[in-house]
């Protein structure tokens, strides 16, 4: 009788162990809106049940001058190992990726690569020929560089078909982050009309005039110029 108790005892167990597992497989997506300061980025979580893993992927936000090149970095924090990554870059119009100009960050032997599949995606694909992982656990993966071309403003920078692979080729996967890019530009401003009061015609008067710096950029002010023949 006792040992009947225990084979019935060790075979709940074994369901209860296949259960658990069966429910660490189980996941879903979802999509979650996070305000940061005052731009709105689209955070793409899967959640697992049961289990604290936690394999993601960061864009860093950033900010450059038009005219100039800027370079995005790109992070993973990982809690597992993870040999290679793949993931879509969706471009705004203000961005032109600069061929040549990307740089990996804690691979071993691994390659990157960038291919532009189209005009508003980059493809970035990193893995190793032996199958080792990254190092590390948290911080910077890559870093691409593009010509920054457009008017003052903050521009989302999508993500889209992101794999992080263990070396046993599984997608583990639990999250990625897009991000957005600012444009930085000065912007002057003063008052359009001036009062000077009664003053005679054989006097003369001084009269400071302030200029502001309404934007995010410094101003430089090289020369004032008016059609008025009085100043």
């Amino acid at each position: 009788m006792i040992d009947r108790i225990q084979i019935i005892l060790s075979l709940s167990l074994i369901f209860l162990l296949a259960n658990i597992q069966a429910q660490n497989k189980l996941s879903s997506s979802e999509e979650i809106n996070i305000l940061s300061g005052l731009e709105v980025r689209t955070a793409h979580l899967s959640q697992t049940l049961n289990t604290i893993s936690g394999n993601e992927l960061h864009m860093v936000p950033d900010s450059g001058r038009s005219g100039q090149p800027i370079k995005v970095s790109f992070t993973i924090n990982n809690t597992e190992e993870f040999s290679a990554f793949q993931f879509d870059i969706l471009l705004p119009s203000i961005l032109t990726y600069v061929q040549d100009s990307v740089w990996l960050f804690r691979g071993t032997d691994h390659i990157v690569i960038a291919n532009q599949v189209n005009q508003q995606t980059l493809r970035i694909v990193a893995f190793s020929l032996s199958n080792q992982p990254f190092t590390g656990n948290d911080g910077e993966i890559v870093r691409v560089m593009f010509d920054l071309d457009g008017s003052a403003g903050t521009y989302n920078v999508g993500l889209n078909n992101v794999t992080i692979s263990n070396p046993i080729g599984e997608n583990i996967l639990t999250g990625y982050f897009p991000g957005f890019i600012k444009i930085t530009a000065p912007d002057i401003s003063g008052i359009s009309n001036i009062n000077f009061g009664e003053v005679s015609v054989l006097d003369t008067l001084n009269y400071e005039y302030q200029l502001k710096n309404t934007g995010n950029d410094t101003l430089f002010v090289i020369q004032f110029f008016s059609a008025e023949t009085f100043f």
